[in-house]
C-alpha cells in the first residue's frame, strides 16, 4: 500500500512529490508523510462511497492499527530485561531454550538464534517506520503522542541487542585447532568443554608419575552416565558423530583423512567418561606383589552403539605403560 501510494504522488499532476532523500530535513520527511498518509486515506473513503474500483486500500487504516497493537505488544514481551522477575518470558530467551533442546552443543544452536535476532530486529524497525510513517510521528506537533511507542521500539532493541547470539561454530573452530582453549557448553551432557581432541597416541589423561600416588588412584572425572550419551546420540545432526561435530566447531580434523582416523572412529568414536582403576596383586601371604592401573573410557561408536573400551594399563613394578587410545575426548572446563 504505501508502494502504491508513493507510486501516485509522484505521478500526481497537481503536486508531483517524490520520497524524500536520505539528508531531507525533518520538515520535508513529515510534509511528504502527511500527503502519502492522507492520499491512502482518500482512496479508502472513495472505495467505500463506491467511487472508485480501486481495493488496494479498503482496509489501510485497520491494517496500520493492527500493526500498530501488534508491535506494542511484542516490544513489550522483548523489551523484558534479562535481570526482571519475568526475564524468562522474553521471545528471545524462550527460543534459545528451544534451540537448546535441540542440539549438543550451544554453537550448534549459533545460526537459529543469529537468525532469529536478525528477523526480530528488522521486523520491529520495519513495523516502526511504517506506522510512524502514518502517523507522522516525527511531527514536532504530535510526536509526544508517539513518544512512549517509540521508547518501547528503543528498549526492544536495545535487549536484542544485549542477547548476542553466542559463539559461531567458525570462531570455535579456529580457536581449537590452534590449541588455545575454548568454552562451549552441551546442554546434552550439562557442562562446558575448553577443548576438543581426538587422543590417538601420548598419555590421553595427563602424567602417569600420577598414578604412584595412591590418593589419585581414586580420582575419577565425574561421569557422563548411560542416558546422557543416550540423549547425545539421539540429538546427533543428521545421526552422524563427525557432522555432530563439525557443525559445532568441535572437529579437530578430518577423521577419514588417514587410517588412524579410520582407527580412531571405526574402533572407539568420542569418549565420554573416564575410569581409573587399580588392580593389587597379592601372594598366598597376601602381601602386594605388584598392581597395575587401567584406565576405561565409556565411548559412543559411530554404529550409535555404547561400550567400554580400556585405552590404558600401567604396570607399576615394572613402570610400563601401554595405551591403546583413538577417540574424540572433551577436556572439561
Amino acid at each position: 500500500m504505501f508502494d502504491r501510494a508513493a507510486e501516485m504522488l509522484a505521478e500526481r499532476e497537481d503536486n508531483p512529490m517524490n520520497p524524500p532523500a536520505a539528508d531531507a530535513s525533518n520538515e520535508e520527511a513529515v510534509r511528504y508523510n502527511t500527503e502519502l498518509a492522507n492520499l491512502m486515506l482518500q482512496q479508502q473513503a472513495l472505495k467505500k462511497a463506491g467511487k472508485t474500483s480501486d481495493s488496494m486500500f479498503i482496509d489501510v487504516e485497520d491494517t496500520v492499527a493492527k500493526l500498530r497493537e501488534d508491535l506494542s505488544t511484542v516490544c513489550k514481551w522483548v523489551s523484558i530485561d534479562a535481570k526482571s522477575i519475568n526475564a524468562g518470558a522474553n521471545p528471545i530467551d524462550v527460543l534459545d531454550k528451544l534451540v537448546s533442546m535441540k542440539f549438543n552443543w550451544d554453537t550448534q544452536g549459533y545460526y537459529a538464534r543469529a537468525a532469529f535476532r536478525v528477523e526480530l530486529d528488522a521486523t520491529i524497525k520495519d513495523a516502526w517506520a511504517v506506522v510512524s510513517t502514518f502517523y507522522n510521528a516525527t511531527d514536532p506537533v504530535v510526536a509526544y503522542k508517539y513518544q512512549p511507542e517509540l521508547d518501547n521500539v528503543k528498549a526492544a532493541l536495545r535487549q536484542i541487542a544485549l542477547r548476542p547470539a553466542g559463539q559461531s561454530p567458525e570462531e570455535v573452530r579456529k580457536l581449537n585447532q590452534a590449541g588455545k582453549e575454548i568454552n562451549v557448553y552441551s546442554p546434552t551432557l550439562g557442562y562446558s568443554i575448553k577443548q576438543s581432541r581426538h587422543i590417538s597416541c601420548g598419555y590421553a589423561f595427563g602424567d602417569p608419575g600420577e598414578f604412584n600416588d595412591h590418593r589419585a588412584l581414586t580420582r575419577t572425572e565425574e561421569l557422563t552416565q548411560d542416558d546422557q550419551i543416550t540423549k547425545y546420540r539421539d540429538r546427533l545432526y543428521n545421526g552422524d558423530i563427525w557432522e555432530d561435530l563439525k557443525l559445532a566447531g568441535l572437529d579437530a580434523g578430518d577423521p577419514y583423512s588417514d587410517a588412524v582416523y579410520n582407527h580412531m572412529f571405526n574402533q572407539v568414536g568420542i569418549g565420554f567418561r573416564q575410569a581409573l582403576q587399580r588392580i593389587v596383586l597379592f601372594n598366598k601371604s597376601f602381601q602386594i606383589i605388584g598392581q597395575s592401573y587401567e584406565s576405561w573410557v565409556r565411548g559412543l561408536r559411530p554404529d550409535k552403539s555404547i561400550v567400554s573400551k580400556k585405552v590404558m594399563e600401567y604396570y607399576a613394578n615394572t613402570l610400563d605403560i601401554e595405551i591403546w587410545g583413538h577417540f574424540y575426548w572433551f577436556d572439561r572446563r
